[in-house]
Order: structure tokens, then C-alpha cells, then sequence
């Protein structure tokens, strides 16, 4: 689960893009490691996983590095959890968005070596002798923002090229802020405004020493929580969050078609720490006995931290749908009073009446998605837009304009379905001006973010138009491939096309995965389209598909046994067009 200011566990060094060429070998800075730093071995081990390092050792150059590779595709890096390292000529399809959050302020403090180690390994030198002193590391993070994609899989078989050599992980999204980071007292925990004083000055005293920072607090204190950027003084990058690329991407039919909330499921936060580590605290550390965000996997364990006091293993033990609708209510509801974002948007699912919308008891839930939409909780966020804009009827809390910003503030913290509802606004003119360019802007996000319908609609919108038959195409390919229900729509965009062939081969791959799908392929056959024509290919398809509906529910009536039995045969349907908002 995606959840803006989310702190992050692991401080890493951010290299500077290499050239291309024999000269990019030349100037580029050697891999900084903890392990070379402090003498001690590697921490990370196995498959890559989920992780959320602090890059505040950023300089400026590095940073205007990133945020150009950012501009420029999805950013793909190497990361051992020691070094982390752009490479720049490898990409991603797809782009960021930025999107201010409720600024949230937090000290971080290391108080032991296993701490350094793993969370300052760039410094860790630097600082050993100081932990070795008794004294602690504190780092005052300030949050306002973050830039992030819709993609939630990347292809590792895709990253073939030499510019992708050591590939591990894509970049999710960045979250930007201030920082400031000084050594001093073991017992003295210090506050957000005395680390910056102190980093400010440049200082050292008894108790405090400056030793970097970056960003001016009051420029972060004064950000609007609105604004379409960061403030100058308050966009430093402060952490990542990156995805390993994965075998396979996950088929979007898991999550349903996400127009219904109930459709969806919450789906747990992982731990972003190495081996051996958990994640409390703000940090990664070895100290098992504080609370700490739980494997998701391990539900008892969740339960436990949950007791103990970590909110996000709150919001993963409400994950659970074993649990009752009770108790699963009761523990979204402690994640959300302890600051987990997308608890909030998931314990106002939970408490929304959808049989009355009209009812008054309704406000909480819409209160409770705004608060976690303004946390940062992508899907809080379309969760409140769902909320304020309906296909139902609309009750007194219907509020168009509000839910078209609380689309786009979900669409630009990551989540695909708030996009994919913000280019229906803009393609039919709804609450806003009438735009397709946006709005094929916004269904490409949607589609990329793994939206199998948007992918057609979008398809379906470039056919109707005569515009980029070979894009509408593999749109199409990538509707089909995601979600097998979506292949019925992309055998017609094909078909339209005139590529019979193609719609005879996503059509059938659909009915080797799900047999209902396996009556198109029998009005293929017996259309003669994209393949030879065949009487009983086509009965035996049909028989498969009406075998399936009746194995499904036997009490219906399915076409396809009609079909099969020789009473009806009908040419392939058109899928169902594009709705417009609020229109059934």
C-alpha cells in the first residue's frame, strides 16, 4: 500500500548518472558502500524487495540528476541496500506527477552501531566515533510532498538492454521536504526546530554539532497544501520508494475493475528493511522488542504489533478478510488515529452507507477520506471522489468540483483508477473543460497503472477517431493480457482494425484462460474470421463456454448452449461502449 510522507528505513548514497560512453566511465563517482565505510558485511541478501531509502546525503548535483531522469520516463536503478545507483539510459514507460500532502515533521534518532550501518552508510564512518562517544544521531525530516507513477510492475524481462545492466528496482515515487542531521546526546531527544537551528548555524555546542542539512523549515511550514509544486526551499529529495522489477506483472483482474470500491481489496504495507532488521521508529533496527511494522504474511505477528503500538501493522492486520466486517472496521480505524493514510480511506469504506447515500450518518466517512487524501493515501483519495461522485444518486453531500480534485490529487499520488475516472471528467467535459488531449493523457496513466478498461476505452476512442491504429492495437495487446475480461473488448478494437488474426488470438488466449470467454472463439470459427472457417470447432467451443456458465450458475440460460445445441448462432458482439460520468 502506497502511503505518502511515508518514512523511509534505509539512508543510502545517490550517485550521480553515468555518460554514455568511454568518458561516462571517467568522471563517474565510485559506489559508496556502508560495508566499505565501516568494514562490516553486506546486509542485503536474496531477491530484491520493496525498499524505501533516505537520500538526504543528496547534493545538489545529484538531485537535479534525478529529477531530470524523472522528467524523462520511469526511472530504473540499481539498489544492494548499501548503494544505489540512476541508470539513466534505461526506461520505464510512464511519468511522475507531484502532489502536496499534510506536512508532517519527525525526528529520527540511532542511538547504536547496527543503526549507522544500515541507515547512515554513507556517514557511518564519519559518525562512528561519535556513536562510540554515547552520543545519538538525530535527523529532523520534514514532508510535504511527494512526485509519483502509477506503475505498480515492471517487466524485469523488458530491461535487456546494456544500459539496464545491474537493474533491480524501478523508482515508485520520491518524497520531497527538508532535512537537517546533527550529532548530541544519547538521553536528550531533540526537536524538529532545535535540529534545524542547529543546522542552520552551522553550529556546535555541548550537548549538539551540525552536521549536514538542506531545505529551509519555515518555507516548509508555509507550503501550501494545495500548491501544484513544491516551495524552493522545501523540495529536496528525502526518501524513495522502489519497487523491484518483477518476472510477471500482476494481472489487473486481481483489484476488479475498481469502479465499485467493493471490488477492491486493501493490500497490506511490506517491510522495506534488510534481514535481520525491522522497521520502527522511522528506521530499520535490530531492537525487536519496540513495536514494529509486522510481516504481512504473519497476521498474528500483526495483531501483536498492532497491541504494541505500530499503526501500519494496525492497517495490515485490517487487510485480513478472514476477519469479520467488526473487527476488521475496528482496526482500520486504529491505523487511521495513528496516521496511516490509506486507513483512513479504507475505514471510511468500511463505515459508508452505499445503500442510502442520502443519509447523514455519510459525512463521517466523507471526513475521514478527505483526512487520509490529504495525509497522502492515493486510494483515500479516490475513495472521497467516489464518495462526492456517483453513477447513483446523488445524495446531500454530492459535490462535483471536490471530487474532480480529489481524483486528480489520487491520480498524482499514484493511484491509476483515480486517473482513469479524472479522463472521463475531461473527455466528455464534465465539471471541467472539454480536453482529449488530457484525457488521453490521463487514460494512458490509467492504462500503464495497470487499468485493463481505461486501455480500451482509450483504444476504442482512437479507433472511432481514425488516429494511431498501431497504438490502438497495443493498447488493446495490454487490455487483454492484464485482465481476461477486458478480451472480448479488445478482439472487436482489433477487428475494427481489420486485424482478424490478432482478434483470434487475444480471443482465444482469453478462452484458454477462463472457458466462459471460449463462445467468441466458436463465433470466430464460424464467421470464418481470423482463421478457417470450421462448424465444429465452433460447436465445440460454444459447448465449452455453455459447460462453463452452467458450472457457474445452473440455473441460467446461456446463449452459447443455444449456439451448441444448433439453435442460434450469432456473429461476435460488440463489447460495450464507453459510459460517460453520471450517465447509467
Amino acid at each position: 500500500m502506497r502511503q505518502g510522507a511515508a518514512l523511509a528505513s534505509v539512508l543510502t548514497a545517490l550517485l550521480l548518472p553515468a555518460c554514455g560512453g568511454a568518458g561516462g566511465d571517467a568522471v563517474r563517482p565510485k559506489d559508496i558502500t556502508g560495508a566499505g565505510a565501516l568494514g562490516a558485511p553486506a546486509v542485503c541478501t536474496g531477491e530484491a524487495k520493496l525498499a524505501r531509502p533516505l537520500v538526504v546525503d543528496l547534493d545538489a548535483a545529484s538531485r537535479v540528476s534525478l529529477e531530470a531522469a524523472m522528467k524523462k520516463g520511469v526511472v530504473i536503478v540499481a539498489y544492494d541496500c548499501t548503494t544505489l545507483r540512476v541508470l539513466p539510459n534505461c526506461k520505464a514507460p510512464g511519468d511522475y506527477e507531484y502532489a502536496s500532502v499534510t506536512r508532517k515533521e519527525q525526528v529520527v534518532r540511532m542511538t547504536n552501531q547496527d543503526d549507522l550501518s544500515v541507515n547512515l552508510p554513507l556517514s557511518g564512518a564519519k559518525l562512528g566515533a561519535e556513536m562510540k562517544s554515547g552520543n545519538s544521531i538525530d535527523l529532523a525530516l520534514v514532508l510535504i510532498g511527494q512526485r509519483s507513477t502509477t506503475i505498480e510492475k515492471v517487466d524485469a524481462g523488458a530491461m535487456t538492454s546494456a544500459a539496464c545492466e545491474g537493474a533491480t528496482h524501478y523508482l515508485q515515487s520520491a518524497s520531497l521536504g527538508a532535512f537537517s542531521m546533527a550529532t548530541g546526546s544519547a538521553g536528550k531527544v531533540a526537536a524538529v526546530t532545535d535540529l534545524f537551528s542547529v543546522g542552520a548555524a552551522g553550529s556546535s555546542s555541548s550537548s549538539r554539532s551540525a552536521s549536514s542539512t538542506d531545505g529551509s523549515l519555515e518555507a516548509c511550514r508555509k507550503s501550501d497544501p494545495d500548491a501544484p509544486a513544491p516551495p524552493a526551499d522545501c523540495r529536496s529529495p528525502i526518501s524513495l520508494e522502489l519497487h523491484p522489477l518483477a518476472g510477471t506483472p500482476r494481472p489487473a483482474e486481481e483489484r476488479g475493475s475498481g469502479k465499485d470500491p467493493k471490488e477492491k481489496e486493501a493490500r497490506p504495507q511490506q517491510d522495506p528493511c534488510p534481514p535481520g532488521y525491522v522497521f520502527a521508529g522511522g528506521i530499520c533496527t535490530r531492537v525487536a522488542e519496540t513495536a514494529h511494522l509486522c510481516k504481512p504474511e504473519d497476521m498474528p505477528e500483526c495483531k501483536a504489533q498492532c497491541d504494541k503500538g505500530s499503526f501500519e501493522s494496525c492497517y495490515n492486520y485490517a487487510t485480513n478478510t478472514s476477519l469479520d466486517h467488526a473487527e476488521r472496521t475496528t482496526y482500520f480505524k486504529k491505523a487511521c488515529d495513528g496516521g496511516v493514510a490509506n486507513g483512513c480511506g479504507w475505514y471510511a469504506l468500511f463505515r459508508w452507507d452505499g445503500k442510502n447515500t442520502k443519509s447523514q450518518a455519510n459525512k463521517e466517512p466523507i471526513d475521514l477520506a478527505r483526512k487520509g487524501c490529504s495525509m497522502g493515501g492515493a486510494e483515500a483519495c479516490t475513495q472521497l471522489g467516489q464518495f462526492l461522485w456517483t453513477y447513483e444518486e446523488k445524495g446531500p453531500f454530492s459535490d462535483l468540483p471536490a471530487a474532480i480534485r480529489a481524483f486528480d490529487r489520487g491520480c498524482a499520488l499514484g493511484d491509476p483508477m483515480a486517473c482513469s475516472w479524472q479522463s472521463e471528467f475531461y473527455l466528455y467535459g464534465t465539471g471541467v473543460p472539454k480536453d482529449e488531449k488530457r484525457a488521453f493523457e490521463l487514460m494512458d496513466r490509467a492504462c500503464l497503472g495497470g487499468e485493463p478498461h481505461t486501455c480500451l476505452t482509450l483504444a476504442e476512442h482512437l479507433v472511432r477517431a481514425q488516429r494511431e491504429p498501431e497504438r490502438a492495437l497495443e493498447l488493446a495487446r495490454v487490455g487483454c493480457k492484464s485482465a481476461v475480461h477486458a478480451c472480448k473488448i479488445a478482439m472487436h478494437v482489433a477487428l475494427d482494425l481489420g486485424k482478424d488474426s490478432e482478434a483470434f488470438a487475444m480471443i482465444t488466449s482469453a478462452c484458454e484462460r477462463d472457458a466462459v470467454w471460449c463462445e467468441e472463439v466458436g463465433d470466430l470459427y464460424a464467421a470464418g474470421k481470423g482463421t478457417t472457417k470450421d462448424s465444429a470447432k465452433a460447436t465445440s467451443n460454444w459447448q465449452k463456454a455453455c459447460d462453463a456458465m452452467l458450472a457457474a450458475d445452473k440455473d441460467q440460460k446461456p446463449e452459447a448452449c443455444n449456439k451448441a445445441s444448433g439453435r442460434t448462432k450469432t456473429a461476435p458482439k460488440r463489447g460495450a461502449p464507453a459510459k460517460k460520468p453520471g450517465k447509467k
